[in-house]
């Protein structure tokens, strides 16, 4: 089994903090996504993972087993970097069969794998060209292909897909995902882009600043943020926040004044909650109707002027502004009319809304949050 255990883990470079307080557990045969912005710390656990980086305190264990001291040798996991690092003179059997012969693995051993490898990612016509002769994907895939025949307990994934094109990592997050499926193995991923992280993992740990805001499935993390930080980077477009007063607070929910006038009921849980306080109102893009309220108990209207209009085929991407200056993303149906400069009515649906406190803490929603859009 190949579990993967994070304890009380501390990193600092100097006085700096990179890492702080981390623990979580990753499932034998689990992709695990870590995603946050550049400089949360998600390379640097993931390296501490690997043995590349020595934790300042905390414990990492694999497969049960107190690793936080071993070298990254010993500690049967293998890595995949976001550069190839292939070798130029040597063929694709040979890039991917170097560690194996570095380690004296016997040579009918070596072939048999490397061949298992290349049929498991489809490369055996490619076993005896250069690498200049492959295309990005294919030269991702040998880099794979290299840490397959290794035979690890988990396979580690700095930013993989961070060289190709758009069309091409659309391509290689599916592979990766298949490959993953057909392997049962146990995969830890990091990436700054929380599309990659929504579409491939089983879970994500969202990092941020050195810690770990939360750990949920795709959809948890979507539905159910923790806080602000979470709600604002999963998610694309992105959640719009808005300024919002408490009007009045009830059994039913948390009643806030919009812009322009409005009100909304959320139905959230209000404890702590009183008249006149700030709070954040929180509506994902998709969950904002135009022209028309979106339907269902608690709507209301914001009116808006759209700025640029994003006409997508099956979708539009609208880039609206309120009265009082606030830009707002929304998300609709292909066959809408909206154009830009066009004076808009958005119809807001309290039930999928969210509130934030001042401390950023997002409160409990009274109901499930499975509603379609």
């Amino acid at each position: 089994m190949a579990e993967v255990g994070i304890e009380r883990l501390h990193k600092s470079f100097a006085d700096t903090a990179v890492l702080n307080d981390i623990s979580m557990q990753i499932r034998h045969g689990e992709f695990m996504v870590f995603v946050g912005p550049s400089g949360c710390g998600k390379t640097t656990l993931l390296r501490s993972i690997a043995g590349l980086e020595k934790p300042s305190a905390g414990r990492v264990t694999i497969g049960g087993d107190d690793v936080t001291r071993w070298p990254p040798a010993r500690r049967g996991v293998s890595m995949v970097f976001q550069s190839y690092a292939l070798y130029p003179h040597m063929t694709v059997r040979e890039n991917i069969a170097f560690g194996l012969k570095v380690a004296k693995v016997p040579k009918d051993d070596i072939a048999g794998r490397v061949r298992d490898a290349a049929a498991i990612l489809q490369i055996e016509h490619l076993l005896d060209r250069r690498p200049k002769e492959l295309s990005g994907g294919q030269r991702q895939r040998v880099a794979i292909g290299r840490s397959i025949v290794r035979q690890p307990k988990a396979f580690l994934f700095d930013e993989p897909l961070s060289n190709l094109d758009a069309e091409l990592r659309v391509q290689m997050r599916v592979e990766l995902v298949g490959l993953h499926d057909r392997l049962g193995a146990t995969m830890i991923y990091v990436t700054h882009d929380q599309v990659e992280a929504m579409t491939m993992a089983d879970r994500i740990a969202v990092l941020n600043r050195g810690q770990v805001e939360q750990i949920g499935a795709p959809l948890e993390l979507y539905r159910y943020p923790r806080n602000l930080f979470v709600a604002g980077f999963i998610g694309s477009p992105r959640m719009n926040l808005l300024s919002a007063t408490v009007r009045a607070v009830g059994p039913g929910g948390v009643t806030v004044g919009l812009p322009g006038g409005g009100s909304v009921l959320v139905p959230v849980e209000a404890e702590g909650v009183s008249d006149g306080q700030s709070l954040t109102l929180g509506l994902r893009p998709e969950h904002l109707g135009i022209g028309e309220a979106v339907g269902g108990p608690g709507e209301a209207f914001l009116p808006a002027q759209a700025k640029m209009v994003e006409h997508l085929g099956g979708e539009i991407l609208a880039h609206v502004v309120l009265s009082d200056g606030t830009a707002l993303n929304v998300r609709t149906h292909g066959h809408g009319d909206v154009t830009r400069s066009s004076e808009v009515q958005l119809g807001v649906r309290g039930e999928l809304a969210y509130l934030f406190t001042e401390a950023g803490n997002c409160l409990p929603s009274l109901r499930p949050r499975d509603i379609p859009a």
